[in-house]
């Protein structure tokens, strides 16, 4: 799960609008707005339930003025940070505008993390494919393949999925469209009477329906590595390695 933490002075609109933004990648979030309810103790369930559950192995902390000058918010804040030195989380630290030069001490894990920056709604898109890009790398680490061309060395030629992630690895590599393209379209394959977690089918819809419908501009192809991920996540569930 995927904890918000941020002050309640940024919700509206920017924070209440990413948290519909990323749910189109079909990531669960920890949003108080969602997750607590009228008559609710807002700092006991926030934390016993959000920050402090084991169900959240993911925050993303919206950094501002009014962040740094919060109750609640720092209170998650220094439990995530705890929780993210004891590697049970990882933090994604995000400034609303431009990073400060300068940041106090409490705040420098910010600076120390790879961070991004929010203006306005236009940059969801950025933010939300480092967060799928992370999540997807992250169940591919328990794996000994973590690239199509790893698996095309060890699959079985006989097998359709062979066949068709190697007529993908032939696509010109600065062809992005197609290769988005074929990735889903061997998802479709190899998922249509498999049923297939809820998280990957989501992302792959629409990072798919957006290269049809947008103007993309592909600046660091986070969409190209999250789709050749969970291509790679669904044939090894599906069509797993034999053992030698």
């Amino acid at each position: 799960m995927l904890f918000l933490c941020f002050s309640v002075l940024d919700r509206l609109p920017l924070i209440n609008n990413f948290n519909q933004f990323i749910g189109n990648f079909g990531i669960e979030t920890w949003y108080d707005r969602r997750n607590i309810f009228l008559g609710d103790k807002r700092h006991e369930v926030n934390i016993t339930k959000g920050a402090k559950s084991d169900a959240v192995d993911y925050a993303v902390i919206f950094y501002s003025d009014n962040f740094k000058n919060g109750n609640i918010c720092l209170d998650e804040y220094d439990i995530l940070v705890e929780r993210y030195k004891r590697k049970e989380i990882h933090l994604f630290p995000v400034f609303i505008g431009n990073a400060p030069q300068k940041i106090e001490d409490r705040f420098s894990l910010f600076k120390e993390l790879v961070y991004k920056e929010i203006k306005s709604e236009e940059d969801f898109l950025r933010l939300s494919l480092h967060i799928v890009a992370k999540i997807t790398e992250d169940k591919l680490q328990g794996s000994s393949i973590k690239t199509i061309q790893e698996y095309l060395n060890v699959a079985d030629p006989e097998r359709l999925i062979f066949e068709l992630l190697r007529d993908y690895e032939n696509i010109n590599k600065n062809n992005m469209s197609m290769r988005i393209g074929v990735l889903f379209n061997i998802f479709k394959t190899i998922t249509f009477q498999q049923s297939c977690e809820y998280f990957y089918k989501k992302t792959m819809n629409y990072l798919f329906y957006s290269n049809c419908y947008m103007d993309y501009t592909y600046e660091e192809k986070r969409e190209l590595q999250i789709m050749e991920n969970i291509v790679i996540l669904e044939s090894l569930r599906l069509f797993p390695i034999p053992k030698n």
